[in-house]
């Protein structure tokens, strides 16, 4: 069908706005009417509606001399529709200006004047003159996304027949642009790759047709070669593409590099979403993707990764490889596949790798299996090789970079339609997402996959995503049920083959342990799993070690622990992992140094953490890591604040509030006040991270503070009155210092009105109605009573 004889699908509300204008003109009055849309968005054809409709109602349709401003200028006997094209776009200012005089020229003549405008890609003259349309109160249109309806019935126009789901899902991908809809449509047509069956229209085919091909290139030749290689390079990558994957494969200075990406931007081709470059049509960048040869795209991902993932030249690994690879595993890059192995093999010598720890060979065989996918399928494939790249990223010091790929991983899993697929894949993701830090969609993967029965009977899904949940539990501080989810975990993996998450599992039971203070409990449960945590994912995750050393120092003081980190441990101390999985871990590290004077791996540690945080900039849990362990390590209490309020977990922000309070003195009694407060804060972080050993003992140096240890202590509460509770001394003490509720609120971590409550108390039981009494009473304890200790 041609597109005159196919209806205008999607633009009822557009049509009615511009019909009433063409009345109106048709009335005898002058008007005015702009369409903006974006490329592809149908503006001509929209017009070409509207000729047909003025033809219809008796108008003349840009007759010859319609644009004549001169004083000797035809008139018509009927109304009159005059088009101006995007043309405009590329004009001289003059243009724009003889355009408004044609405008003013026809002012009071029966005319609508059609003017259509690409959507934001005018310049200044172009926004004064759309100011100036604007002004006259011309009719505005402007042309969005075709909804899903419309899109369908645009199939079944060109088709001849309804589309199946599978096509429908196709042209969704167009995100509701028609020019890229119909070219769909018409190029499968063309090129004979619908058939029909069953009173639908499915595809015979996967490959790209060939109308979207030449689209394609037409686009790419419309920008500057170094644009056009990005493009191709993005489209290799994905959907998603970081600004440092284009620094990868961009060898000019850095503004060519900003210039090209503001060109394809736009262009239209692509969305800037902070650092990251989005394409703004997945069925574009197939075609992108397709008029590259294979060998080429898998070139551009070999630069781009290796790049991303070793880190300043590192290779990314938690400690060295168990052995050395064997000869002739590793895959060669530019190596083609074969498409069972790419399929099958692959993937699974890259799980097996993983559970071996050799990071080297992940690497190179997530390459391989990234280069060989196609750009618009095999998204299983695809989205195993990402997981595996955020993996080594996230080992090798690159957590933001790792953060993407996950992140960009879990957008494919749950867009999935392979119900098998995605409940294979759902608790890796989430479980790599868990290790970021990214709890939210982590629970979004494990949440939708457990609604499916086949999820809750399979081994090794119910294995990966019940630690997972477990580590989930124990981020929230349920330890409780953390624990009793990795015992189950436990038990239904012994003595099967899918035991690869025990060792993680009974890590997280003597973590447990260690909070309740069960140490004898933690110790049983390390040696359960010593020695075979290298032999499962456990060689993915710092937490099997961090535990053990955890737990010895417990057993054998800070010695015993230092004597750890610098043998059996040592590669904790600079390790990336164990700073991006425990935010909290570097200052531990630092604490116990500390204790028994081994500056130098206080200083390591320090180092590592801060290197870390400075190539990821953007990764907060590293930087508050950073900020915690400078910190402690300086003694500075504004760097402990500062990672006091930054921690997103209860245990981090109760170990910085603890460091605060372990303070030296600074000679000032003054600066003893806050002691109290930051103790009651440790207290209640240790109780709401479940570490009920540390809570006690914070509790204990709390209860044990003397009113000698506190100077200008408050008055007595007037006879007969309760004492004042923690919350209320706290409060107390902020207000003293003239702080307002607000501000005493946010440095209590709590709500303005309960300051305010716990003011009204304080007032109440020393019979007084206002702060300045209040701070006349605490400058002046010996004028008002005795000191006490509430």
């Amino acid at each position: 069908m041609s597109d005159d004889a196919r209806p205008l699908r999607g633009r009822t509300a557009e049509l009615r706005d511009l019909d009433d204008a063409l009345s109106a003109a048709a009335a005898g009055r002058s008007e005015t009417a702009l369409i903006l849309g974006d490329h592809g968005y149908g503006k001509t054809r929209l017009v070409d509606e509207m000729r047909r409709l003025a033809r219809e109602r008796g108008f003349l349709v840009d007759p010859p001399g319609a644009r004549d401003t001169g004083s000797g200028r035809i008139r018509f006997d009927r109304p009159v529709l005059t088009v101006l094209d995007d043309t405009l776009l590329n004009a001289e200012p003059v243009e724009f200006a003889r355009m408004t005089a044609l405008l003013e020229a026809h002012r009071d003549e029966p005319r609508l004047s059609l003017i259509t405008l690409r959507k934001g890609a005018y310049g200044l003259d172009g926004h004064r003159f759309v100011s100036a349309l604007e002004e006259r109160r011309s009719t505005r249109v402007e042309l969005g996304a075709l909804d899903a309806d419309a899109v369908k019935d645009i199939l079944t126009d060109v088709l001849g027949t309804p589309p199946d789901p599978d096509l429908v899902e196709l042209a969704d991908t167009a995100a509701g642009n028609p020019l890229y809809v119909v070219s769909l449509a018409q190029g499968l047509v063309e090129d004979g790759q619908v058939e029909i069956g069953q009173g639908a229209a499915a595809r015979r085919s996967d490959a790209v047709p060939e109308r979207l091909r030449t689209m394609a290139t037409c686009q790419l030749n419309e920008l500057a070669p170094e644009a056009q290689h990005l493009v191709r390079a993005a489209a290799a990558l994905g959907p998603v593409c970081g600004v440092d994957s284009l620094i990868a494969v961009f060898t000019g200075p850095a503004a060519r590099l900003v210039a090209s990406i503001q060109q394809i931007v736009d262009a239209g081709i692509m969305e800037r979403h902070g650092d990251e470059l989005v394409f703004r049509y997945e069925l574009m960048r197939w075609a992108f993707a397709e008029t590259t040869p294979p060998a080429v795209r898998q070139k551009m991902v070999e630069e781009v990764t290796s790049v991303l993932l070793g880190g300043l030249g590192r290779r990314p690994a938690l400690r060295p490889p168990a052995s050395p690879a064997p000869t002739g595993l590793s895959a060669r890059p530019g190596a083609p596949e074969p498409a069972a192995e790419r399929s099958a093999d692959l993937p699974r010598r890259i799980f097996a790798r993983l559970v071996e720890g050799r990071l080297d060979e992940v690497h190179e065989l997530a390459i391989s299996l990234l280069g060989t996918c196609r750009p618009f399928g095999d998204t299983p494939a695809r989205i195993q090789a990402l997981m595996a790249l955020s993996v080594c990223a996230r080992l090798g010091g690159q957590p933001s970079a790792a953060l993407r790929r996950s992140r960009e991983a879990a957008a494919l899993t749950l867009g999935m339609r392979e119900r098998d697929a995605f409940l294979d894949l759902a608790p890796l993701t989430a479980l790599e997402l868990t290790w970021l830090g990214e709890s939210t969609i982590a629970r979004w993967l494990l949440e939708w996959a457990d609604t499916h029965e086949a999820f809750r009977t399979d081994p090794l899904r119910h294995s990966v995503a019940g630690f997972t949940e477990a580590k989930l539990l124990l981020r929230d501080g349920e330890l409780q049920r953390a624990d009793q989810v990795a015992e189950a975990v436990i038990d239904r993996a012994i003595g099967s083959r899918h035991d690869v998450v025990m060792p993680l599992c009974w890590a997280i039971r003597a973590l447990v342990a260690l909070r309740a203070g069960q140490l004898h409990t933690a110790e049983r449960m390390v040696a359960r799993y010593r020695g075979s945590e290298r032999s499962s994912l456990g060689a993915c995750s710092a937490l099997p070690a961090w535990v053990a050393v955890q737990t010895a120092v417990e057993r054998g003081g800070p010695t015993y622990g230092i004597d750890l980190l610098l043998g059996r441990y040592d590669y904790l101390v600079d390790s990336p992992a164990l700073f991006v999985e425990e935010p909290g871990a570097a200052a531990w590290i630092v604490r116990i140094a500390q204790a028994v004077g081994a500056s130098e791996v206080a200083n390591e540690a320090v180092a590592a953490v801060r290197r870390l945080a400075d190539t990821n900039p953007d990764f907060a849990p590293v930087v508050t890591a950073a900020t915690h362990a400078e910190g402690l390590h300086r003694q500075d209490p504004h760097l402990l604040t500062e990672a006091l309020y930054a921690h997103s977990d209860p245990w981090g922000t109760a170990w910085a509030a603890e460091d605060l309070a372990g303070l030296p003195e600074r000679g000032d009694a003054l600066d003893r006040l806050p002691v109290v407060l930051n103790l009651a804060r440790a207290h209640l972080g240790f109780e709401q991270a479940g570490d009920t050993a540390r809570a006690a003992r914070a509790g204990r140096l709390l209860s044990g503070l003397t009113t000698a240890q506190v100077p200008h202590p408050l008055p007595r509460p007037v006879v007969g009155r309760q004492p004042l509770s923690g919350s209320e001394r706290a409060v107390v003490e902020l207000v003293v210092q003239g702080l307002t509720n607000r501000q005493a609120a946010e440095r209590l971590d709590l709500s303005p009105n309960t300051v305010n409550f716990h003011l009204r108390n304080v007032f109440r039981k020393f019979g007084i109605s206002s702060r300045v009494e209040l701070a006349r009473l605490y400058q002046s304890p010996r004028a008002s009573g005795t000191p006490s200790g509430t």
